[in-house]
Parts: structure tokens; sequence; C-alpha cells
């Protein structure tokens, strides 16, 4: 348990991991389609969505990432 303390990069991608394997395998169909097929980014078009498949990418490592510093508990201030 101590190297995974130590190493918060390791801990913050197997987060990254699991959150996107669910994800993927959930399908919602807020980014994907009837099909399965990624939905394109877009307003105007019926099978267009404002939250694209890369944008929950980016929530998806910004969540691992916050995790990872709320379980290490790091400290910001003095």
């Amino acid at each position: 348990m101590g190297s995974a303390r130590q190493n918060h990069r390791m801990v913050m991608v197997t987060i990254y991991l699991f959150l996107m394997a669910g994800f993927l395998y959930l399908k919602p169909s807020v980014a994907f389609g009837r099909e399965g097929r990624i939905r394109p980014f877009g307003a105007t078009d019926r099978e267009a969505t404002v939250f694209p498949l890369w944008w929950w990418v980016f929530v998806m490592s910004a969540t691992a990432y916050c995790l990872t510093v709320y379980l290490a508990g790091f400290r910001f201030t003095s």
C-alpha cells in the first residue's frame, strides 16, 4: 500500500481508466446514438449533442484528478 500512496499518478490513471471503462460500457444516449455510434457535436441537428465524447473524456480526467487529490489528502495551504 505504501507504493500506491507515493505514486499518485498511478492512482489517478487507474481511477480514470475505471471511469472511462464504465462510461464506454454504459454508452449513455447523451454521447452515443441509437446504433452505438459517437454522436457529433452540435445543436442544430437532432442526432448532434452539446456533450460530445471529447467533453466527457475531459470531465472524467478532471474527476480522476480531483479524486486523487482528495484521497491523497493534499493540503494546499501552509
